[in-house]
């Protein structure tokens, strides 16, 4: 795949779809950016500039649609996981025989939504670990990690991951490559589930949540319950996990959520992807999750007050 320049659709031109689209056109390839017209037309207008610590990146001009017309040879889904089943008929002209789609999104669902629509495509399923925000329309700061963790949604996916997984390394984005991606995203939903949702109730840095009295108690509980879930699913993820995720998270300062951003943006909130998803799995297995119940309905109330299209 790395022989020639790779045609590439960015599904979500926020932070983090830009950050690593600004990374794949450094390294030559042939990226187009799928998102609302008004974002389409600022990039046309103004381009790209990434301020990133790996390097700026400025793009005077860059392609960008809110609907393609051609086959991509690997399709990234970035958007708000809110978005993801309105957003897959919109792929439909970009998904050929080769194509490999892979979702970088938040929470749970995704990567099972793109199969049901295309049984026969590549899909490969994908967590994104990187700390971007959107300074203004145009121009994003990378201040944060950057890494990705991908990997085969099906065993017939091995191949695609693999090229996927050389594509990302080659164009200077750290990748690894996993032979269970399903406990990968589990992992990631746990820290989302704890950290993304309190500090989106809160408006409160992550370490402002557990410095309070009680915060690291209810983070590790969150994570707890979700934990139990996912051993209902067929997910086993150490018993130590959530401590350890706590312990690496406190290590660092001034972190803040996509979460908390799209709250300040006014955006809609990620619930159902992540709290939601663990409910209703919660439900089918007669799980209580209580405090997972507390958060979700809390923000759920926040996405009903403000409405908003999600890509």
């Amino acid at each position: 795949m790395q022989s020639r320049p790779v045609s590439i659709l960015i599904a979500g031109a926020g932070a983090v779809g830009c950050t690593y689209g600004a990374r794949l056109l450094n390294a030559g390839h042939r990226v187009t950016f799928l998102a609302r017209d008004a974002t389409v037309a600022d990039l046309r207008q103004h381009g790209l500039t990434v301020r990133s610590i790996d390097g700026d990146l400025v793009f005077p001009t860059v392609d960008a649609t809110t609907q393609p017309s051609e086959h991509a040879d690997v399709i990234l889904l970035t958007a708000s996981a809110n978005a993801t089943a309105a957003l897959i008929p919109r792929l439909a002209p970009a998904v050929g025989p080769n194509t490999i789609l892979c979702s970088l999104q938040n929470g749970l669902g995704n990567e099972a939504l793109i199969e049901s629509a295309w049984p026969e495509a590549n899909v490969v399923g994908g967590v994104a670990f990187i700390g971007a925000r959107r300074l203004a329309p145009c121009i994003i700061e990378h201040r944060d990690q950057g890494h990705v963790t991908i990997g085969p949604w099906r065993d017939r996916d091995l191949a695609a991951a693999e090229r996927l997984h050389a594509l990302l390394t080659d164009a200077g984005i750290r990748s690894r490559l996993t032979d269970d991606i399903r406990v990968a995203i589990w992992k990631k939903l746990l820290w989302n589930l704890a950290f993304n949702t309190t500090s989106a109730l809160s408006g409160a840095w992550v370490h402002e949540v557990l410095d309070v009295e009680g915060g690291e108690q209810l983070c590790l509980d969150l994570m707890h319950e979700a934990r139990a879930v996912a051993a209902a699913e067929g997910i086993q993820l150490p018993a130590d996990l959530p401590d350890r995720i706590l312990r690496d998270t406190a290590n660092l300062r001034w972190t803040t959520t996509s979460m908390s951003l799209a709250r300040e943006a006014g955006d809609l909130l990620e619930v159902e992807p992540i709290a939601g998803e663990v409910l209703r799995r919660a439900a089918k297995h007669d799980i209580e999750v209580p405090l997972t119940r507390a958060v979700a309905v809390l923000l759920r109330a926040w996405n009903k007050s403000r409405r908003r299209t999600a890509i």
